[in-house]
C-alpha cells in the first residue's frame, strides 16, 4: 500500500491550497493564512467568477497578486481541473459552502491523486461523530465525505483532520434569521429550558485552529479536532443581550423578546416533511441543526477541547459579553 510520508518540516506543508476562500469562513481561514509568512496559499476560483481577494490589482488575471498568494480558476466540476491545480500543495482546505458541498467529494479525490498529503474538509459546526447526529439526514454529505477520506487514508496514505467548532457565533448573532439572536427584529431564541449548555467558537478562532491545525501535523493527523471559544446556553446570550440593551438604549432590555423552540419538536417536524416528500431546504435543515448544535445529548457542549494542545486561546467571559453587546448595539 503506497504511503505518505508526514512529518512536521515545514518544507512538506508550504504550499496550501484553499477551495471556498469567499465565503463567510473561507474568508477568514485566508486572512488567517497570509497572516503566517511560512505558508504559499493558492485560491481555487471558480471560472467564471469575479471574486477580488484583497490587493490584487488583476482580479480575472489568475497571476499571483502577492509572493504568498496565487489565484488559480478552476472547474469545479471537472476532476482534471482540480488535480492540475492541486498538483505540489500539500495541504488542501477546503471551506466549500452548503451549496457548492457536491464539488467536495471530487475535490478530495483530485487532491488524492495530486498527492497532497493533507485535507482539511469543510467541516467546522456540528460533531458529526455523535452517534445520534450522524443519522440525520441533513448530514449525509458530510458522513459520506469523512467516509471517503478515511478510505484514501487506508488505500493510498493521504491524512486528514477534521475540525468540529459546534456554533459559529457570528453566524449565530448576526446573519439574517440568526440561531440565537436577531438584532434586527430584537428577538432572542431560547432552545428548551434555555440552560443546555453547548460550544461556540468565533471565526476568529476557527481561522487559527485551521493554522495550528497545519502547524501540529503529526498531533492532528487522522481525527477530529474539537476547537471552542467558550461555553453557554441560550439563556445566558438572551441575558448579555438585555443588559447590553438596557445600557445603550436605557430601556431594560424590554423591548427584547424571546421565542421558545423546542429542538425535538423542530427536528421531529423536520423528518415528518422529509416523509412527506418534501426536499431538503433551509427549514428542514434548521430543525435538525438546532438539534446538533443545542440539544441535550447530541454533541454540541464539548466536554473536552484541543485549544490548549494547538495552542488556541478561549474566549473570557467578559469577551462574550463585549461580543454580544457589539451585536446588539450595532446600527
Amino acid at each position: 500500500m503506497p504511503h505518505r510520508q508526514n512529518t512536521d518540516g515545514a518544507a512538506t506543508r508550504k504550499r496550501v491550497a484553499i477551495a471556498g476562500a469567499t465565503g463567510l469562513v473561507g474568508s477568514a481561514i485566508l486572512q488567517e493564512l497570509l497572516r503566517n509568512p511560512q505558508y504559499v496559499v493558492t485560491i481555487l476560483r471558480r471560472q467564471g467568477s469575479n471574486s477580488h481577494y484583497f490587493q490584487s490589482s488583476q482580479p480575472n488575471s489568475g497571476e499571483s497578486t502577492s509572493a504568498a498568494l496565487s489565484v488559480v480558476e478552476v472547474d469545479f466540476s471537472s476532476f482534471d481541473s482540480l488535480r492540475s491545480a492541486l498538483q505540489g500543495h500539500a495541504v488542501l482546505v477546503s471551506a466549500l459552502s452548503k451549496v457548492a458541498l457536491s464539488h467536495q467529494p471530487r475535490l478530495i479525490d483530485a487532491a488524492v491523486a495530486a498527492n497532497v498529503s493533507r485535507i482539511i474538509p469543510s467541516e467546522y459546526g456540528a460533531d458529526l461523530r455523535n452517534p445520534l447526529v450522524r443519522q440525520f439526514p441533513t448530514y449525509s454529505a458530510k458522513v459520506k465525505v469523512q467516509e471517503q477520506l478515511e478510505r484514501h487514508r487506508i488505500e493510498s496514505g493521504t491524512s486528514y483532520t477534521l475540525i468540529c467548532s459546534n456554533v459559529l457565533l457570528e453566524w449565530a448573532l448576526m446573519s439574517p434569521g440568526a440561531l440565537l439572536l436577531d438584532p434586527a427584529k430584537r428577538v432572542a431564541t431560547i432552545y428548551d429550558s434555555g440552560n443546555t449548555a453547548f460550544s461556540v467558537t468565533t471565526l476568529a478562532t476557527l481561522a487559527k485552529a485551521v493554522i495550528a491545525v497545519i502547524d501540529h501535523y503529526q498531533k492532528t493527523e487522522n481525527r477530529a479536532v474539537y476547537i471552542c471559544d467558550i461555553v453557554t446556553t441560550s439563556n445566558e446570550i438572551w441575558q448579555m443581550a438585555r443588559e447590553a440593551a438596557a445600557a445603550v438604549l436605557d430601556d431594560q432590555g424590554g423591548l427584547w423578546q424571546a421565542v421558545q423552540v423546542s429542538t425535538t419538536a423542530s427536528r421531529i417536524a423536520a423528518q415528518a416533511a422529509i416523509d412527506h416528500g418534501e426536499e431538503i431546504g433551509p427549514k428542514i435543515f434548521y430543525g435538525f441543526a438546532v438539534s446538533a448544535a443545542f440539544g441535550a445529548g447530541y454533541g454540541g457542549h464539548f466536554e473536552t477541547t484541543d485549544n490548549d494542545d494547538l495552542g488556541v486561546q478561549r474566549m473570557t467571559r467578559d469577551g462574550l459579553k463585549r461580543f454580544v453587546s457589539a451585536c446588539v448595539t450595532a446600527r
